[in-house]
């Protein structure tokens, strides 16, 4: 890439605004439906609040989605699959590297992470990095 261009991904990062809110939402829909199909803890925490995939139709209706906080995580990690339990989307073999908070509110909280999203968060570092100059 030219050194001298002053985007890492100029299509997504000049896109007009309506556009850009189409595509957000569009992506909020796939992974909150995503979320909803293949973990047990998401689909009953959105179950409580009364959320479906199918209602959410705008950017102003993610505001009613529950936010998983911390505090929510320990007790559905105690549960199998060790460590992550009813949070986990995908099946335990495509998990490739986990990570863990320090503990030092207790319980360290886990993340499992899967090629497709150390690809996803390879490029959400080179957009930070190229946006604060680096090349």
């Amino acid at each position: 890439m030219n050194k001298h261009i002053s985007y890492w991904n100029p299509y997504l990062e000049t896109l007009p605004r309506e556009r850009l809110e189409k595509l957000q939402l569009k992506k909020f829909k796939r992974i909150f439906k995503w979320a909803y199909e293949h973990s047990r803890f998401h689909r009953r925490l959105y179950d409580e609040a009364d959320i479906y995939p199918e209602k959410i139709n705008s950017l102003e209706d993610i505001r009613n989605v529950p936010k998983v906080e911390k505090s929510l995580m320990k007790p559905i990690q105690r549960k199998d699959p060790f460590p992550y339990g009813d949070a986990l989307c995908v099946p335990l073999d495509d998990v490739t590297c986990f990570r863990q908070t320090s503990g030092t509110t207790g319980q360290p909280v886990y993340q499992p992470d899967t090629w497709q999203d150390w690809e996803w968060w390879s490029e959400c570092w080179a957009t930070f990095l190229w946006a604060q100059g680096y090349r």
